[in-house]
């Protein structure tokens, strides 16, 4: 029984650190974002064009939206859900969209195929003048291998939550334990006398209470009642990753200009957490600054 407790909470644990370094990884890939795609691009001929200020603008917050919306697919992939109409109502995917379209129609995970628009939008607004010429090579490869990186650590995720331990050494162990526990009075009797009918009850409760707290409660962090609080972490993260698009470089007349972050949610306590509201498209197809809606209360 202690080494299957321990085989299953090593499990858990890995499973929680691949969650942090995915998490890690996506949060570092936005500070790059932050840092280094800043250049305005060259003002294109046409007279309709849009302004370099807002195409930049829109770069940054295009490449931070497909870090959230890998990071939510993988997540829902550790769930085992496929459910893009919450991905839109977060404001990371836009219905009926090319984008959409695509992710109807893949049959995996499709969290790979994310970073991989990512890099490639990385790369094509390169090209643009949006970063500096000097690092754009440096910066690009340091995307393709943290979001590689990114990748292995939910592949490796994945990888644990579809290899369970068997099923066959938790029948026995299971039947173990129910024997021992039967037995129990009589192993105790002999040696308590009459105190044995208060104390057997409470060994039992504990040797049964471990197997079920291995099999039921650590062997899937991701469970519904007891696993991981993804919701509250996606949202941090979001959360996070926009504070830096929004704050670096410091631009003071920028920052005014988008207003103020709202404070951190509070989800990770137990508290609720309120919907992202991504807001609407501003004039030239500029996306407004997500605001969090308050008061503090809703559905995660």
């Amino acid at each position: 029984l202690g080494f299957f407790n321990s085989t299953v909470f090593y499990r858990w644990w890995k499973m929680r650190s691949l969650c942090g370094q995915m998490v890690q990884t996506c949060q570092n890939v936005a500070m790059q974002v932050a840092v280094f795609v800043v250049d305005e691009p060259p003002p294109l001929p046409e007279a309709d064009a849009e302004p370099p200020a807002k195409r930049l603008q829109r770069a940054r917050s295009e490449l931070i939206r497909l870090l959230g919306l890998a990071q939510a697919l993988a997540l829902q992939a550790c769930h085992r859900e496929r459910d893009l109409d919450s991905l839109i109502a977060q404001g990371l995917l836009e219905r009926d969209s090319e984008e959409h379209r695509a992710l109807l129609d893949m049959l995996g995970p499709r969290y790979n195929e994310v970073w991989a628009w990512f890099i490639f939008k990385a790369y094509e607004y390169a090209d643009e003048g949006m970063m500096d010429s000097k690092v754009a090579q440096s910066v690009c490869y340091m995307f393709r291998w943290s979001l590689c990186n990114s990748s292995n650590h939910v592949e490796d995720l994945m990888m644990h939550l579809n290899q369970p331990v068997p099923l066959a050494y938790c029948h026995l162990l299971e039947l173990m334990v129910t024997t021992y526990v039967l037995i129990l009075p009589m192993g105790l009797v002999p040696s308590l006398l009459w105190v044995a009918i208060f104390i057997s009850p409470m060994v039992a409760l504990f040797f049964y209470g471990f197997f079920k707290l291995g099999s039921c409660m650590l062997m899937d962090p991701f469970q519904q009642d007891s696993g991981f609080d993804s919701p509250a972490l996606l949202s941090a993260t979001l959360h996070t990753m926009e504070s830096l698009e929004r704050h670096v470089p410091i631009d003071r007349e920028r920052a005014q200009l988008l207003g103020p972050l709202p404070p951190m949610p509070m989800g990770f306590k137990g508290a609720p957490l309120p919907p992202l509201d991504r807001g609407v498209p501003l004039a030239g197809g500029v996306p407004r600054m997500p605001q969090w809606r308050t008061p503090l209360s809703g559905h995660r």
